[in-house]
């Protein structure tokens, strides 16, 4: 039986070793021109294009986040005046819901396409 201890181990520096499994995560882009300067540079900048992506994806989802809640709290305040009794604010408040109504399906459709992104 070999001794485990007397085999040599080739030691991975953890920066690349995480580096490598996070490329392979994304798609094996760590396996284009592996082995060279040029083939790693390549797959670097393919991982920091996807990182950026990503991270814009993710500061658009918070965005839309705090956008989706604007309009919700117009709207209960819209609702809230209806039974005001006045003619004239209700009109209003039927007004405000509208266009929040309008700004709501704008913006869910902008999540529709986020959602879309983020499963490619």
């Amino acid at each position: 039986m070999k001794n485990i201890q007397s085999s040599p181990v080739r030691s991975v520096p953890r920066s690349r070793n995480v580096g490598w499994w996070l490329l392979v995560g994304l798609g094996g882009l760590a396996w284009l021109g592996r082995g060279t300067p040029e083939g790693t540079r390549q797959a670097n900048v393919r991982l920091a294009e996807v990182r950026a992506r990503r991270s814009e994806e993710a500061r658009e989802a918070q965005r839309l986040d705090h956008e989706l809640r604007t309009p919700l709290g117009a709207m209960a305040i819209a609702l809230e005046l209806l039974n005001s009794g006045d003619a004239t604010t209700e009109q209003e408040a039927l007004d405000v819901l509208r266009r929040q109504l309008a700004r709501l399906t704008t913006l869910t459709d902008r999540l529709r396409l986020l959602s879309q992104r983020l499963g490619d």
